[in-house]
């Protein structure tokens, strides 16, 4: 049994402007290449004129890579994870275990539908009789979250599901699963003066430290930095373009330390990379502008922080790549797709622990999954 304090709220945000009437979602062009850069102030990725024009003269739907057609209907954000070749998916009587190699066979593991799953898809969190609770779904130990409430939003803060994050207004937690062990920031005590307002994003937990976007006191949009063990709060990583002009959605560590983000930087929206001990903020991808509106660049980062997945947008589709970060640069670029897509790519895609495969979920509009399309890097 865990123990931590009665959270209520903290929703996430929703990430990018990708939802909406989607088409198919696609896999194309293995061998095309792309040329990418990694210099800040400059246009960052572009995309070489002979993958263009190939790019035009193709019909849509392309796909390629391995695609299996789901058995059952499946809704988008029912399907939980795919991993190795395994699938997790919500039933309306609980969670469910199947294999891409037979479909036709699932085995029922939860009596409760999950929220969410740990990105090793080891454990799952669910609420079940106004409690919240983290299961283990290879050894059925379950650990309820005491005192806590059920309308309250957590997610797992780690790749394993060890640890929890969320919090209740003004107060950020994070609890250790198996132990019960809880730290928490106090936001209104350390960050807000009480003045003008605040708010703030999904916190993240990175090598024992606590981490927070956001306003207070109606100054700047910023990251900052929670050490529990000092006590300390420190600005980590501040956006000058201003509150209003300025902003950051997806943010993950890599393994050197270095921030990787999507968001508006500088008034500039895209892909970057934060070195915290040189405090140089690098673009990777510059977002695109289309019916007068600024599209940003949404990614997917595999486990071991060295590939990643990006998705960007122009005036007729939606474009994904494939790269690999060499400190701040990409690269090794391939172009894997020109199509609608139903979501962000960082809701879609899921990747093995080798990092050098991933699936990505085919979901036609209406938001039921057709297929899971297998890729290795």
């Amino acid at each position: 049994m865990t123990k931590g304090y009665k959270p209520q709220g903290a929703r996430g945000r929703r990430i990018g402007r990708w939802m909406g009437a989607a088409a198919a979602l696609a896999l194309v062009l293995s061998g095309c290449t792309a040329q990418a850069t990694g210099n800040t102030g400059e246009s960052s990725f572009i995309l070489s004129s002979d993958v263009k024009a190939e790019l035009q003269a193709k019909k849509l739907p392309l796909i390629q890579g391995e695609q299996i057609a789901m058995k059952e209907q499946v809704r988008f954000a029912d399907l939980l994870n795919v991993r190795e070749g395994i699938v997790l998916y919500n039933r309306e009587d609980g969670v469910y275990r199947t294999s891409l190699a037979s479909l036709e066979q699932a085995e029922k593991l939860t009596d409760a539908r999950a929220e969410e799953v740990s990105a090793n898809g080891r454990r799952a969190l669910h609420n079940q009789d106004g409690r919240q609770y983290v299961g283990d779904l290879e050894n059925g130990m379950e650990y309820a979250l005491d005192d806590v409430e059920a309308n309250s939003h957590w997610v797992f803060a780690d790749a394993a599901g060890e640890y929890v994050i969320g919090g209740v207004p003004g107060m950020i937690g994070l609890i250790h699963v198996t132990t019960g062990q809880a730290k928490w920031l106090n936001v209104k005590e350390r960050l807000y003066k009480g003045e003008n307002g605040y708010s703030y994003g999904n916190p993240r937990y990175y090598a024992g430290d606590i981490y927070v976007d956001g306003s207070f006191d109606d100054e700047e949009n910023a990251i900052y930095k929670y050490s529990p063990e000092e006590n300390k709060v420190e600005l980590f990583l501040d956006f000058p373009g201003g509150k209003k002009r300025d902003s950051i959605n997806q943010y993950r560590f890599l393994p050197d330390g270095k921030l990787l983000f999507d968001g508006t930087y500088d008034r500039q929206n895209g892909l970057f990379v934060y070195d915290p001990q040189t405090k140089a903020v690098t673009a990777l991808v510059y977002g695109t502008i289309v019916d007068n509106l600024s599209v940003g660049v949404s990614y997917s980062l595999a486990p071991d922080g060295k590939k990643l997945l990006f998705h960007t947008r122009d005036e007729n589709n939606h474009h994904l790549y494939q790269a690999e970060l060499d400190g701040t640069q990409l690269t090794n670029s391939r172009y894997i797709l020109r199509d609608e897509l139903y979501a962000s790519v960082s809701s879609l895609a899921y990747w093995n622990e080798d990092s050098d495969s991933y699936y990505l979920k085919y979901v036609p509009p209406g938001g039921t999954v057709e297929s899971i399309v297998s890729y290795k890097f």
